[in-house]
């Protein structure tokens, strides 16, 4: 990166220009401030460096900063500034990308991919297109977006029934594909091929790495049922969290403890529910995070207005 600091202006007999550059990221304060200087006059220069980098040294070899220098008759100074870390690791963009499509689009899930790319997604609602033809399942769908290493798109899915559908996590798989998981507000309808329970259902799909659907399931009660993350299992298997305000009902075993609890569902490489869990309290109960550990066991975190 170099920028450069001229000032024009019409020279007297007695006057100079000083000329500032700059090389790296940063900027040179000078004092007093003017667009010409009287020859023999004193100038103080103070080199201050941008994010991520540090001041290096003057074009001419000195160090000091603030330094002092004397107006001549030719004057010019580059102050080197030198990143405090790997370039690649610096804030830089590189280039951005926008997709979506004639309505409204909310990202939820970024992730990168084992082929050195990346898979986002999230909510995208139907709506009428330029033509005015009308695009999308339902209220909302879930919009997923493969992308190569420069942002350009390889591929895009959505998957939705005719009410919200709201995709909240996107877990890379061993096999290449990827598990989408969210909620639910749609029934058997549109490309849901699977029955809703309540007003707000966990809803999983498995893909390839097309984007193919290969398999899909719904899990909910009688209430609102909110997927928020995805785990991957040791064992091959997948760890659905999220937050439940059903008690048993439609396919949910477990019983309610309060307003909102926990609710944990573990399946299998295929999506086979293999067992579900609630933990709750007398009151909200909200998942913030799970971690397996190295003996299989699993650490939750969250938020709780339950009493002890």
């Amino acid at each position: 990166l170099r920028g450069i600091a001229l000032v024009h202006a019409a020279l007297g007999p007695s006057q100079a220009l000083l000329r500032l550059s700059v090389q790296g990221l940063g900027a040179i304060q000078r004092s007093p401030e003017a667009p010409t200087y009287t020859l023999g006059s004193q100038v103080q220069l103070t080199a201050r460096p941008g994010p991520n980098y540090a001041f290096g040294r003057w074009s001419d070899g000195a160090t000091a900063n603030p330094r002092t220098i004397t107006a001549a008759a030719e004057n010019n100074y580059s102050a080197i500034f030198i990143p405090t870390g790997p370039l690649e690791h610096l804030a830089l963009k590189q280039w951005d990308r926008v997709f979506g499509r004639a309505s409204l689009d909310r990202l939820r899930a970024l992730r990168a991919t084992s082929d050195g790319a990346f898979i986002g997604g999230g909510a995208s609602y139907g709506g009428l297109d330029l033509n005015n033809l009308p695009f999308g399942f339902g209220g909302a769908d879930f919009l997923v977006v493969k992308l190569d290493a420069h942002g350009d798109k390889v591929w895009e899915q959505a998957f939705g029934g005719s009410e919200d559908d709201d995709l909240q996590a996107i877990l890379p798989t061993s096999d290449g594909g990827f598990l989408l998981g969210g909620h639910s507000k749609s029934g058997k309808d549109g490309s849901k091929a699977t029955d809703g329970y309540g007003r707000n259902d966990y809803w999983v799909i498995k893909v390839d790495g097309q984007g193919a659907k290969q398999w899909e399931q719904t899990f909910g009660g009688p209430g609102d049922d909110e997927l928020a993350a995805i785990l991957p299992t040791k064992d091959g298997g997948f760890l659905l969290c999220g937050n439940s305000e059903s008690g048993r009902g439609g396919n949910k075993t477990t019983p309610a403890f309060g307003g909102i609890d926990i609710w944990l569902i573990k399946l299998d490489g295929d999506g086979a529910k293999q067992w579900e869990q609630c933990f709750g309290g007398d009151n909200t109960d909200v998942v913030r995070s799970v971690l397996e550990t190295s003996d299989g066991g699993l650490i939750i975190a969250g938020t709780s207005l339950s009493q002890a």
